[in-house]
């Protein structure tokens, strides 16, 4: 019973998800009320799926911390949502820092791959016109977070 409610609160989660998700990139803007959804459903899934979730609690408030602190400035507030968001499920099957780094990277690595075959990168690396990148953080979410479960799974 308490693995199906992790995996309801997973897929509260993934649809307040993937709503930030369509409403960035259609208005380049997202309610507040997508993360609140996503955050208390991703807390959820971390509460029950793990015995001292606590634990996680220092690598979640460091990875804030960067977030809010350091990139806060580089992009959007709705963008360091989206990451703080994205890293609480991750935690629920047992992700750390290097899983938390992995989702940024790859978050960046699709938006700079996407973005220079659309040629919208000016010769200083900059795009040239803005776009969305909240769906980029849940594109790398999904992948993550379908590692961290086949690892668990054990599949290779």
């Amino acid at each position: 019973m308490r693995e199906a409610l992790v995996w309801i609160f997973l897929v509260i989660h993934g649809a307040a998800f993937l709503g930030a998700a369509a409403e960035d990139h259609k208005w380049k803007q997202v309610h507040r009320f997508f993360w609140w959804i996503a955050l208390g459903a991703g807390l959820a899934a971390l509460c029950l799926r793990q015995d001292r979730p606590w634990e996680y609690f220092g690598g979640l408030f460091f990875f804030g911390l960067l977030q809010y602190g350091l990139f806060s400035k580089a992009y959007g507030l709705a963008d360091c949502h989206a990451f703080f968001c994205a890293v609480i499920p991750l935690a629920a099957f047992g992700g750390k820092m290097e899983e938390y780094l992995m989702l940024a990277l790859t978050a960046f690595g699709a938006l700079a791959a996407v973005q220079v075959i659309r040629r919208n990168v000016n010769e200083r690396g900059n795009l040239r016109e803005p776009v969305a990148f909240v769906p980029y953080v849940a594109f790398a979410y999904g992948i993550t977070l379908a590692l961290l479960v086949f690892r668990e799974w054990g599949v290779q």
